[in-house]
């Protein structure tokens, strides 16, 4: 809770009764993670009204089989998922709550019980670049949220959209 700086590399989290949790922190960078079988979140990544988590980023990690969310966000600016595969998990692959500029990079997201990702109205300016979204179910319940798709990444469901 409230770490700055921190790095969090090649961890191994199997059948645990949580995944990785941080709490007001800032700065924390998470890299080759293995989160799996959980019995809650697999990334909890939180912080406050009025003091929000910043410059989180989870890079070249895993969580599946979680019982709850693969991803969750709550108060949190500025996190980067990259180059994650969030599979089947109980809850959404990546929830994301009161979250600002939030970037989801190369991203793999299937087979979640919930939504593979999904945006509450609290959030600011998503950005999508070159996930596997075919397939995947995109919720964004917001009025105030952009979701923006990069069209080379996804000329095929641009195609189809233009076809109906």
């Amino acid at each position: 809770q409230g770490c700055r700086q921190l790095l969090i590399e090649a961890c191994n989290l199997r059948s645990a009764l949580a995944g990785i949790r941080t709490i007001l922190g800032n700065e924390i960078t998470m890299r080759d993670c293995v989160v799996s079988g959980a019995g809650d979140i697999g990334y909890d990544i939180q912080g406050a009204m009025g003091t929000p988590s910043t410059g989180i980023s989870v890079i070249d990690s895993i969580a599946n089989n979680c019982a709850s969310h693969g991803v969750c966000t709550n108060f949190v600016d500025n996190p980067t998922f990259s180059d994650m595969t969030v599979t089947e998990n109980g809850g959404d692959g990546f929830h994301l709550a009161n979250t600002d500029n939030a970037l989801l990079c190369n991203d793999t997201a299937h087979a979640n019980a919930g939504a593979d990702v999904f945006i509450d109205a609290t959030c600011n300016d998503t950005s999508i670049y070159e996930g596997c979204i075919d397939e995947a179910n995109i919720v964004d319940n917001g009025t105030n949220t952009d979701i923006f798709l990069e069209k080379e990444a996804f000329q095929k469901i641009y195609d189809k959209l233009d076809n109906l």
